[in-house]
């Protein structure tokens, strides 16, 4: 922008600025009917979010120079009417940053979580692999369910032997305890064998799944996949350094070594079990995330009108941010616009309740006077 010599009134001012505001806008239009279609949409985005600043910056710079060569009782009533609108406008563009900044804040969590989904959903799609997984997953689940068994097991055995410890309050003989007990275990034996034949099952039935992965293509889409849950777990973690490329490269080294020396078989099964501890946990990261979206909309309307808010709502807010805190504790990361935003109403309106109380018991003592 050329400086603005001392002669210039406000309105010429004015005039120069968005005479040479539509030029450079005229320039930009020119250069963006030479993109693709999809060029061109990210170009504008960013010209628009250059210009938006590009504006900011100009009123700023604007208003500050009036103020400075320029008294306010001293200017005509068309100059002091351009700074009474230089100002409200000031105001409103700085309503539209803070919500600029909201939405992208918003935003960009979403389209994160878009193409973490969309990784998780390309390995679901794939059949051969989505059947060993679902098989890891069940044999998981299966064990839980025998862990939790052996333990339920040994609770009742344990409360049999006080029963008898303690024969005299329950009536309980030497003979009827040995009797209620060798049930009790045949019992738990047939449990835990029908248990683990089904646990055989599934085993045997994952290294048939194995067989349906021992081609080219599908080894290529084991590796892809590791790589792109890689990537997502770097998402979520959002670990500064990424080491993604790095241990694709050395799957590749193990898969082509393993296939030279006729080992190919037991480096697919490690890299399917690999996958699945993986994929479950960028389907828990999914899920935080998902409980982040949730709260940030419940906070959006807790908070959408902070001046009318009492102080039982605002002990409410209180309550629900230290909710979100403990729950998921990367929110204050994830959408740090709205955390701030959040704490800085609960602050103000706390102090707005405080002083309204010093008020009143000022009030009460110039009474009582």
């Amino acid at each position: 922008m050329e400086d603005i010599k001392e002669e210039q009134t406000p309105k010429s001012i004015l005039s120069q600025w968005q005479e040479q505001f539509d030029t450079e806008k005229e320039k930009k239009e020119e250069l963006n009917l030479e993109k693709s279609s999809e060029e061109l949409e990210k170009e504008l985005e960013e010209v628009n979010k250059l210009n938006f600043q590009e504006d900011l910056e100009n009123q700023e710079e604007l208003k500050a120079k009036l103020e400075k060569e320029l008294k306010l009782e001293d200017l005509p009533q068309e100059a002091k009417q351009t700074l009474e609108i230089l100002e409200e406008k000031e105001k409103l563009d700085n309503d539209m940053r803070n919500f600029i900044e909201l939405t992208t804040e918003y935003e960009t969590p979403n389209e994160k979580r878009a193409f973490i989904e969309n990784n998780l959903k390309e390995i679901k799609d794939n059949p051969e692999l989505n059947e060993s997984l679902s098989i890891l997953k069940e044999q998981e689940q299966l064990q839980k369910e025998i862990n939790n068994t052996k333990e339920e097991m040994a609770k009742e055995e344990k409360e049999l032997k006080d029963q008898l410890e303690n024969n005299e309050k329950k009536g309980l003989s030497q003979e009827e305890y040995d009797e209620k007990f060798a049930e009790m275990e045949k019992e738990h034996a047939q449990k835990l064998k029908e248990m683990e034949e089904k646990m055989e099952k599934l085993e045997q039935n994952f290294e048939n799944s194995i067989e349906n992965l021992l081609n080219s293509k599908s080894l290529s889409a084991i590796l892809k996949s590791l790589y792109e849950m890689d990537k997502s777990l770097n998402l979520i973690l959002k670990e500064k350094e990424n080491n993604f490329d790095e241990l694709n490269r050395q799957r590749e080294e193990k898969l082509n070594l393993a296939m030279q020396t006729e080992k190919t078989r037991e480096v697919v099964i490690d890299f399917i079990k690999e996958l699945h501890q993986k994929t479950k946990s960028v389907e828990n990261g999914i899920n935080d995330m998902n409980k982040e979206r949730n709260f940030y909309y419940e906070l959006d309307k807790l908070t959408k009108n902070p001046e009318k808010m009492d102080l039982k709502e605002t002990q409410k807010l209180q309550e629900y941010i230290n909710y979100i805190d403990k729950e998921t504790p990367n929110f204050k990361e994830n959408y740090p616009k709205k955390y701030k935003q959040t704490k800085k109403i609960i602050e103000n309106n706390i102090k707005k309740t405080m002083d309204k109380a010093k008020v009143k018991t000022s009030e009460s003592k110039g009474i009582s006077l």
